[in-house]
């Protein structure tokens, strides 16, 4: 089996839940290879497809495309179905959920000039796009502007600069930081204490993973939680449906898990 790993950065819960997979991978007889994905897609399909994997777990790599290809050629793709929210159509994916989520705590107690931090990282960014595209989706629904966006590093130099940047092009009024992870948010916090602004009543954070260390720091963090452990049961059960030559559908307890039940704000002093 071939466990598909962005090559982005990621923090621990991404690392726990490669852990769950291979261990329950073992349990099943399966070896596992852990493939990190590359900014060349074909180069990280053909070795996929070379290796003829049971299976292939995506935890965020693979374009609808690739999907199809190894499917095609008879892959099995986990997780089956993306999780995602909402009714026919309108249904979001697990990412764009968490942009909206940011966009409606930050919001909760009246209109932010929104910005999106992005980490400043040469890598891959799978699940940053989708979750800026939420809080678009988000503000828009709401009358509000589409957010600005920056890359904020991991350097409190440079995010002073990255932030004060944001903070001179706006009029004064409330702004809203919906941040890629607890990493960028921390840095976010460190740049507007140190540049003066109050938080949240000027400037209102909210980070994504709710870290050991977001909820260690003052101020402590709001952020979004993702309940990895329950997505990785999913996953797993899928696993040993494949493993027994049953459909998927008939071992979950849902065809298409449901995102609003994996992920929720934990609100902190930020927001």
């Amino acid at each position: 089996m071939v466990v598909l790993v962005p090559n982005a950065t990621f923090g621990p819960h991404l690392q726990d839940s490669v852990d769950r997979i291979t261990n329950a991978s073992a349990t099943e007889g399966l070896s596992v290879v852990v493939r990190f994905g590359r900014p060349d897609e074909e180069s990280t399909l053909t070795s996929v497809l070379d290796l003829r994997p049971t299976a292939v777990v995506d935890l965020g790599v693979l374009a609808s495309s690739q999907r199809s290809r190894l499917e095609a050629a008879g892959i099995r793709i986990i997780p089956a179905k993306v999780p995602a929210t909402g009714a026919g159509e309108d249904r979001d994916p697990i990412d764009i959920l968490i942009g909206r989520l940011q966009v409606r705590e930050l919001v909760r107690e009246g209109p932010r000039t929104l910005v999106y931090a992005a980490l400043a990282d040469h890598r891959l960014d799978p699940f940053g796009p989708p979750r800026r595209e939420g809080i678009r989706r988000e503000a828009d629904e709401r009358g509000l502007p589409a957010p600005t966006e920056i890359r904020v590093p991991l350097d409190i130099d440079a995010a002073i600069t990255a932030v004060a940047a944001v903070l001179d092009r706006t009029d004064g009024g409330p702004i809203g930081f919906c941040c890629y992870n607890d990493d960028v948010a921390i840095a976010v916090v460190a740049a507007v204490r140190r540049l003066g602004r109050n938080i949240p009543e000027d400037v209102a954070i909210v980070g994504v993973d709710r870290t050991d260390l977001g909820q260690l720091v003052s101020p402590r963090l709001s952020s979004i939680s993702i309940d990895m452990p329950a997505l990785m049961e999913l996953f797993v059960a899928e696993l040993k449906a494949i493993r027994s030559k049953a459909a998927p559908e008939q071992e979950l307890p849902t065809a298409q898990p449901d995102a609003a039940a994996l992920v929720s704000i934990v609100r902190g002093e930020t927001s």
